[in-house]
C-alpha cells in the first residue's frame, strides 16, 4: 500500500512540477500545495507524503526540487515536531545545498515556518547555522527574502527571546550597518525598507533596555542615515 502510494505521489508532484508551463508559477506552486491538505488527514498519511517528499530531495529537476521544498513547508504546520526536527528539516538543508535560487527562496521560507510552528531550543540552534549560510551568500534577493522570513517570525518569538535577541536582531543590525556603504542606491533603498518593517513588528513587543539600546537603536541609526541620504520621505 505505502509503495503504490509513494510511487503515484511521486509521479503526481513531477508532473505538476515539470509539465505546467513554466510561466505559471503561481499556478504550478498551488497545485502542488493543494496535495497538502487533501492527502494529509492523518499521522499515516502524512508520514507516506513525507517519506515521498525525502525520497525527491536529490530529483535531478530544479522545478521538482522547488516543489518538494513548497509541499514540505506545507507540512510543517501539521506535522509532529520529531518529524520536523528528524525529516523534514534535514531534507531542507540538503535542498537548501542546491545551487537553484528557487530552491533556496523557497528553504528560507520553510524555515521561518520551523521557526513559528516547531521551535524546539534544539533545532532553533540548528536554524542559526542555516540562515547564516543563506545571508554568506551575499545575494540581494536572498538578503531581502532572509528579512521578510525574519518579519514574519518575530511576532511569534515571545516566548523564544534568545533566538530573537541574540540571533535574529543582531543579523539585522550586521545588515542595516553593511547597508549603509550600499553603493546600488536601489538595493539600499530596497533593503532599509525591509528593515524597517522588521523593526516595526517590535511594536508593542517586550524589548529588555539593554536590548534596545545595543541592537534597535543602533538599526534605526543606521536607516536614519539610509533615509537622508536615498529617501528623505522615509525619515
Amino acid at each position: 500500500w505505502k509503495l503504490t502510494h509513494l510511487s503515484v505521489l511521486k509521479e503526481v508532484i513531477a508532473h505538476l512540477s515539470l509539465h505546467v508551463e513554466s510561466h505559471n508559477t503561481n499556478f504550478r506552486n498551488t497545485s502542488t500545495d493543494s496535495l497538502t491538505p487533501s492527502y494529509a488527514p492523518s499521522h499515516v498519511i502524512r508520514s507516506v507524503i513525507i517519506d515521498t517528499l525525502i525520497d525527491m530531495v536529490v530529483h535531478p529537476s530544479a522545478k521538482v526540487r522547488a516543489a518538494v521544498v513548497s509541499l514540505f513547508n506545507g507540512m510543517i504546520p501539521i506535522s509532529k515536531s520529531d518529524d520536523v526536527a528528524k525529516k523534514i528539516f534535514p531534507s531542507l538543508i540538503t535542498l537548501c545545498n542546491a545551487p537553484d535560487k528557487n530552491v533556496k527562496y523557497g528553504c528560507a521560507s520553510a524555515f521561518a515556518s520551523i521557526v513559528i510552528h516547531s521551535p524546539s531550543d534544539a533545532i532553533l540552534d540548528k536554524l542559526t547555522g542555516a540562515f547564516g549560510k543563506l545571508l554568506t551568500e551575499d545575494v540581494h534577493a536572498m538578503k531581502l527574502e532572509v528579512i521578510h522570513n525574519f518579519t514574519t517570525m518575530i511576532p511569534h518569538l515571545s516566548d523564544k527571546l534568545k533566538f530573537r535577541d541574540q540571533y535574529v536582531l543582531p543579523r539585522l543590525v550586521v545588515i542595516a550597518k553593511k547597508n549603509n556603504a550600499n553603493q546600488n542606491l536601489e538595493q539600499r533603498r530596497d533593503t532599509a525598507h525591509s528593515l524597517f518593517e522588521a523593526f516595526r513588528t517590535l511594536s508593542g513587543a517586550t524589548v529588555s533596555a539593554d536590548i534596545s539600546e545595543t541592537q534597535i537603536l543602533p538599526a534605526l541609526k543606521c536607516l536614519l542615515v539610509d533615509a537622508a541620504q536615498i529617501d528623505p520621505s522615509f525619515k
